[in-house]
């Protein structure tokens, strides 16, 4: 079942899926009913979350639309509720102590990278030199979720972190930004970021839950609250909708200012 267009881990977790349910069932997905279907799921709660739940069902969903195109199925099959958590949002004094609990620059590459460009832990890890425009400041990232490209703009101030990142390695990196240090060849892995990140937050005393994606989700917010236009902000973050984008905005602190009236605007035009 080749799952077109989609990351590997989430072609895994799709095949998973339907293997799972074929030897909990003993049967082919297409010769089950919906009931029987729901009862497996069921029985996946009480270790599973919301979330891995909830990409077990998009699998077999998957399978009866484009494999066997079982349609009815596919309507009787519901999602379950995925639980909005609330992360942390990091304050410029946070990002400070965690930006001076870094040992080294490799970590606070990293970190500054997280912040200023708003990445994800995988696109980190595929983050290759020849992705980055010197020239016009930008990073192209193929890697992507739903293997979309897009590009981002990075800041003066982490191209000098970047500069002094490369200075301070005996080898500079020659195909990935972040290397494996296990594996020649091959990027940092998605635990060695998460890694990354814990051991500064232990430095740091920081009494705050924070991961990688953290850092995203504060560059999201502080862009909005700088005075960050929400439809750039969709772009700059790859969301496919809107509302996704949209849901920064409960975490937000725009100052509210008086503009002129477009009746006002245009009028100054005119006689301008």
């Amino acid at each position: 079942m080749l799952v077109s267009g989609s990351p590997y881990s989430t072609q895994v977790t799709y095949i998973r899926a339907i293997r799972d349910l074929m030897e909990d069932c003993g049967s082919i997905p297409e010769d089950l009913s919906a009931e029987r279907i729901k009862a497996h799921l069921s029985s996946l709660r009480p270790r599973l979350s919301s979330s891995p739940l909830n990409l077990r069902v998009c699998g077999i969903k998957y399978y009866f639309r484009h494999v066997v195109k079982r349609l009815d199925l596919v309507v009787d099959i519901p999602n379950p509720r995925v639980s909005k958590y609330v992360q942390e949002v990091l304050s410029e004094g946070d990002l400070a102590v965690l930006f001076g609990a870094c040992r080294s620059m490799r970590e606070l590459a990293m970190l500054h990278l997280l912040y200023d460009c708003g990445l994800r832990s995988r696109e980190v890890c595929y983050l290759k030199l020849s992705d980055f425009d010197k020239t016009h400041r930008k990073i192209t990232l193929r890697n992507s979720k739903g293997g979309k490209l897009r590009t981002v703009p990075y800041s003066e101030s982490l191209r000098q972190t970047l500069s002094q990142y490369f200075k301070s390695l005996p080898t500079p990196p020659s195909v990935y930004l972040f290397e494996n240090k296990e594996v020649a060849g091959r990027g940092i892995t998605i635990r060695g970021v998460q890694y990354i990140v814990n051991e500064v937050l232990k430095r740091s005393k920081l009494k705050k839950d924070v991961h990688p994606h953290t850092f995203r989700h504060s560059f999201a917010v502080h862009y909005i609250d700088n005075g960050g236009s929400i439809l750039r902000l969709k772009e700059l973050m790859g969301h496919s909708d809107i509302s996704t984008t949209l849901h920064y905005l409960k975490f937000c602190k725009i100052p509210l200012q008086e503009i002129p009236t477009p009746l006002e605007v245009m009028l100054k035009r005119t006689k301008g």
